[in-house]
């Protein structure tokens, strides 16, 4: 008898712990699906490159409210509205966007060819000693 009630309460735990773990993923499921991404972005500027066929636009991200720092993200646009990430750093919260030449751009002194290049604060050996430094 006190093998049955055992079994039949560890039974009845198991099921109710696999059930709190699928209310909980079907929770974030349609969290994401209402909200979808939850970074909250604002834009700081649009410069467009000396001869106008590309603009840079750039964004400051916050991804985590008051646990995370601010990002700033840089698009590279065309003429014809195409977009394409090629900046990305975290602990910032200001841009400063220039054109060095048509295919050339700095921003927050970080010089980019356009064509070949990307920075992300996550590919950057120094990073930290640059962020650190007194």
């Amino acid at each position: 008898m006190f093998k049955k009630i055992t079994l039949f309460v560890l039974a009845q735990l198991f099921a109710l712990i696999i059930g709190c773990a699928i209310m909980m993923f079907l929770a974030l499921l349609l969290g994401y699906f209402l909200f979808g991404d939850i970074c909250a972005k604002e834009q700081l500027e649009i410069v467009d490159s000396p001869n106008k066929n590309y603009k840079i636009v750039t964004y400051r991200e916050n991804c985590g409210g008051a646990t995370v720092d601010f990002a700033v993200v840089g698009e590279l646009c065309t003429e014809d509205h195409k977009c394409k990430e090629i900046y990305d750093c975290y602990h910032e919260q200001d841009s400063y966007v220039y054109w060095i030449d048509n295919e050339t751009v700095s921003i927050n002194n970080k010089v980019l060819n356009i064509i070949k290049d990307k920075y992300s604060w996550k590919d950057d050996e120094n990073y930290y000693e640059h962020l650190y430094k007194n």
